[in-house]
């Protein structure tokens, strides 16, 4: 049971992954007339902003983090369903929880912190 469980979370992890390859693949070939807009608008269609390309970097590394949430939360979901009343498996589960919970406060803090120091010193 516990290969499947595996197995599923992979399986939906990699499909996760060639989704957002495919989106980024086809937000690059169009641009639904983007360009054009912000041209005239007055907009630079570009990034040459150093931090906020670096900002970009950032919120794409946490939303891989948040699905890496997402994956334990269902990982630890699975593992406490299937435990049967084993206590080992649901002590198992609530650590995993527990991990992955500490995990996203640690990151969120880390990236709250960040953000107000480079707005405070700006």
């Amino acid at each position: 049971m516990k290969n499947i469980v595996l197995n599923l979370i992979a399986g939906m992890f990699l499909l996760s992954l060639i989704f957002a390859a495919g989106g980024v693949a086809l937000a690059a070939a169009n641009d639904y007339g983007l360009n054009a807009t912000a041209k005239e608008a007055g907009i630079p269609a570009t990034i040459t902003d150093v931090p906020k390309l670096i900002g970009q970097v950032i919120g794409v590394i946490l939303s891989f983090l948040s699905v890496a949430f997402l994956i334990l939360m269902l990982y630890a979901g699975f593992v406490w369903m299937f435990a049967r009343g084993n206590e080992a498996e649901v002590t198992r589960a609530k650590n995993i929880i527990i991990a992955a919970v500490t995990g996203l406060i640690v990151v969120v803090a880390s990236y709250a912190i960040t953000n107000f120091v480079f707005t405070f010193f700006k």
